[in-house]
């Protein structure tokens, strides 16, 4: 059995080892759960992280956003494959015809071809969410409903605003209603009065010199909040939650939160996603991925406070979650632990990843070349002989960056790596181009982001 030491223990090694200032990890095993932290939450106070210590789960938010939804399809109060437009008044886009058929199951699934969205702040009131689903109406849509993957911000806000309008409450206070109070998520919180009370991490850099940087923001907007913009959480409370999808809709306590056949709905593929490293599979709210005697499922989230990831397996009953408080390192965290403890409970590993081809595989990198853009983040990808060059600007709070002529190296056909760790966010993943064989590509998946190209090349 691994207990809390082994689990603090593993938390500052392979925190020194990436130089992370602070950590937590958490581990749920056939009901028994052990945690473990490492580091300080401040670099500036020194407040060492505990089990109890807040950190901000980015994204992870998203599998909780989706729960909400699916609470209500099991009661009637939403319906799955109805169009949103029909049960959230108000509700406009740009697209006419992707109006009139997207559908909560797009929203959930990353195919509604609403584009990942800014960060717009609409400030701290109430209003902040509703300000900005409206404001969505000014941006071009993607690709048809349905007809594409593309990770969006902006489409689980819409799911958070359609929980809104159905509770007549806000969105935290729906969470804190029918998700964090029943299944007993009492280190959770979402609103800054709330999470100022307790011991909470902030985000760091790391210097030229390796001393750690406390950031200057804190948080991400409320106006997001169901994407993943305030709510902090512990990797004890995110295990808990994966008891949920592990146990068939059952707390640890034993309630039932989800009837069975909605948790596995979740559960099941929606939409392939492209071979960029970081899902193979989408689902309603989560994502998979296809380890070697399992699937692996749930949700990772990167942010300005830092950066969590929380990973489950049904047929293994094991669930892992990691928070660090250094959002660019916590991919490579998460991965070696997933690796240690998923190798050591259940004796599931990654697939490997073959080799990238180095001949017999002719390119037409023509076909790549354009520009690709959202909100937030421009990339130019040009030919430069037999190899692809990428130039381009993010402007993803907690995420700035700008690079110029960085080389990408080829993983397949379709698939490249980038050679600046920046242009992931530290992430690791890879950048595919989509569209069909031949002609020129219509979007490059950048990890998640679809980037539609625009028609003129760059």
């Amino acid at each position: 059995m691994i207990t809390d030491t082994d689990l603090n223990h593993l938390a500052r090694e392979i925190a020194t080892e990436f130089g992370i200032v602070g950590a937590q990890i958490s581990l749920l095993h056939a009901g028994d759960l052990s945690q473990g932290a490492s580091g300080v939450a401040n670099a500036r106070t020194g407040s060492e992280v505990t089990p109890e210590t807040l950190f901000q789960i980015g994204s992870i938010t998203k599998v909780l956003t989706a729960a909400l939804v699916m609470g209500f399809v099991d009661e009637g109060s939403i319906e799955l494959d109805a169009p949103v437009a029909e049960q959230l008044p108000g509700f406009a886009l740009s697209d006419q015809r992707a109006l009139a058929t997207m559908t909560p199951r797009h929203l959930m699934s990353m195919t509604s071809g609403i584009e990942n969205g800014p960060h717009t702040d609409f400030g701290s009131g109430d209003d902040a969410l509703s300000r900005y689903v409206s404001a969505l109406e000014r941006l071009e849509q993607g690709f048809a409903p349905g007809h594409g993957f593309g990770y969006s911000n902006a489409s689980t806000c819409v799911s958070g605003r359609l929980v809104e309008s159905v509770t007549g409450q806000t969105w935290e206070n729906a969470l804190h209603a029918r998700i964090l109070e029943p299944v007993e998520l009492r280190d959770s919180l979402a609103l800054p009065e709330e999470i100022l009370l307790r011991t909470y991490a902030v985000g760091h850099d790391i210097a030229d010199s390796g001393a750690p940087v406390p950031r200057s923001r804190w948080s991400l907007p409320r106006s997001i909040a169901p994407a993943g913009g305030t709510l902090c959480s512990t990797t004890s409370d995110l295990v808990r939650l994966a008891h949920v999808f592990i146990y068939g809709g059952r707390t640890l306590a034993g309630d039932q939160l989800l009837a069975p056949s909605t948790v596995e709905e979740m559960q099941r593929p929606q939409v392939e996603v492209p071979a960029t490293l970081i899902a193979d599979w989408w689902g309603l709210g989560v994502s998979g991925k296809h380890w070697q005697g399992a699937d692996l499922i749930g949700h990772s989230g990167t942010n300005i406070g830092g950066s969590s990831y929380l990973l489950w397996s049904q047929q293994h009953q094991v669930a892992v979650a990691t928070s660090v408080n250094t959002p660019a390192r916590g991919y490579p965290f998460a991965d070696r632990v997933f690796r240690e403890l998923f190798g050591t409970v259940a004796s599931i590993e990654p697939v490997a990843q073959e080799a990238p081809p180095r001949a017999g595989l002719e390119l037409d990198l023509g076909r790549f070349a354009g520009t690709y853009e959202i909100s937030e983040l421009q990339l130019q990808i040009r030919e430069a002989g037999d190899r692809l060059l990428l130039s381009g600007e993010c402007m993803m709070p907690g995420e700035e960056w700008r690079v110029v002529d960085s080389p990408l190296e080829r993983l397949s056909a379709e698939v490249f790596a980038a050679t600046d760790p920046t242009i992931t966010g530290g992430r690791g993943w890879g950048l595919a181009f989509v569209g069909e064989d031949g002609e020129p590509a219509t979007h490059l998946i950048n990890g998640l982001y679809a980037l539609p190209r625009r028609r003129r090349a760059a």
